[in-house]
């Protein structure tokens, strides 16, 4: 055999075991980042958006988390007696933020999801007087809110919806999870998993600008 075909022979060779274990190297990147996921890794979103309160209740029910600063409803979540369709009582002078962000738990998965939730970050600014107005200026509290515990099926019904509304006279920034705790149908056990990213991560709210004093 000559001896210039050898050495391009065994030079195929040296560049095909070079290819052949960079596509492994690739491979065992790719089962190593899979490592450790969940079948529900991925499949739900949370996602918020700014919206009027409602008029009437929604669906799932109305869920309300308030920003009410120095009192026990921080933290707690507000619910309704009415029926979903039925219209909410408002007085003529009412004096509650009409203003509100809207979020959402959807399912995308292929199966029903149980006792969704998880936990916003709150970060309380201080007011900074500015030449046209008010700004936010700097963090002054944080605390924890947990969302209310959704059912999620497929299809029609795999949306819950809950609203956030600041009560308080400070700005109030939202910070969204990056994981939600569940329960998969059929399993006793919960488990954490990892959100579907919304494409904005935080969010604020105005300070309540109350139109008579608080009685």
């Amino acid at each position: 055999m000559p001896i210039s075909f050898m050495v391009v022979g065994g030079a195929l060779f040296f560049a095909g075991a070079i290819w052949l274990g960079l596509i492994n190297e690739k491979r065992n990147v790719v089962n190593e980042s899979n490592a450790g996921l969940s079948p529900l890794d991925r499949t739900i979103l949370l996602s918020c958006q700014w919206a009027r309160f409602p008029e009437v209740i929604p669906a799932n029910g109305l869920y309300e988390i308030p920003i009410v600063l120095g009192t026990p409803m921080l933290g707690g979540i507000l619910t309704s007696s009415l029926h979903p369709g039925q219209r909410i009582p408002h007085s003529a002078d009412a004096d509650e933020p009409s203003y509100a962000y809207v979020c959402k738990f959807i399912n995308y998965g292929v199966a029903p999801v149980l006792s969704v939730a998880a936990n916003f970050t709150l970060n309380i600014h201080a007011v900074t007087k500015v030449e046209h107005g008010t700004e936010s200026g700097e963090i002054i509290e944080t605390h924890i809110l947990a969302t209310p515990r959704a059912n999620l099926g497929i299809g029609d019904r795999s949306e819950f919806e809950f609203y956030l509304r600041n009560w308080s006279e400070y700005y109030a920034e939202i910070i969204l999870p990056s994981t939600a705790r569940c329960q998969a149908v059929g399993s006793e056990q919960g488990q954490t998993v990892r959100l579907i990213p919304w494409q904005e991560q935080r969010f604020a709210l105005r300070p309540f600008e109350r139109r008579r004093p608080p009685s």
